[in-house]
């Protein structure tokens, strides 16, 4: 056994043996058919090897595999939004469905309306600072600005607040683009 281990390795060793070797292989080969077999299903093996084609993928496999690829993390991205955006919007209706009717449950019809009356009035209230505070701010400018100063002022002021929303939309939408 330990003889035909020796020959295997010289059989499987290909051309990697020295002539000698090669000499004692073939003299072995001519005594032993176990060997013999081995050696010749070994050497169809190698030929058919050889003889096989490459198979080569099409010239725009990778520019299709990696457009592939980017549309799939695209998908896995929208996939994993609306699944949060689902979550999110399920937790918000519970907690409200929870808040809704606890309050009915802890709360009587006459507690509710006067809640609701209370929350009216103090809307108002707060509209009414607001229109008392705007109205002391117009009279502590002075006359000495003129009107088109403060129009010009204002409309400069509204023209970069809808450029800062545009910019945060198409950021969203678009994302940042890195190099």
């Amino acid at each position: 056994m330990t003889i035909h281990r020796h020959f295997e390795d010289l059989i499987f060793s290909g051309t990697s043996i020295s002539s000698a070797e090669k000499k004692y292989l073939i003299e072995h080969l001519k005594a032993c058919p176990e060997c013999e077999t081995l050696f010749n299903s070994w050497q169809a093996v190698c030929k058919q090897i050889q003889s096989v084609q490459v198979v080569k993928p099409s010239p725009n496999f990778v520019e299709k595999w990696n457009k592939d690829l980017d549309n799939r993390k695209l998908l896995a991205r929208t996939m994993q939004a609306r699944k949060m955006l689902l979550i999110s919007s399920t937790g918000t209706v519970l907690a409200l469905l929870i808040t809704f009717g606890l309050t009915m449950v802890l709360a009587s019809p006459a507690g509710l309306i006067n809640g609701v009356i209370n929350s009216i009035n103090n809307l108002v209230v707060v509209i009414n600072l607001l229109h008392m505070f705007s109205a002391a701010i117009i009279n502590v400018i002075p006359p000495i600005i003129p009107f088109y100063y403060t129009l010009v002022f204002s409309s400069t002021f509204c023209l970069l607040t809808v450029l800062w929303i545009y910019s945060i939309w198409r950021i969203s939408l678009q994302g940042v683009r890195t190099k």
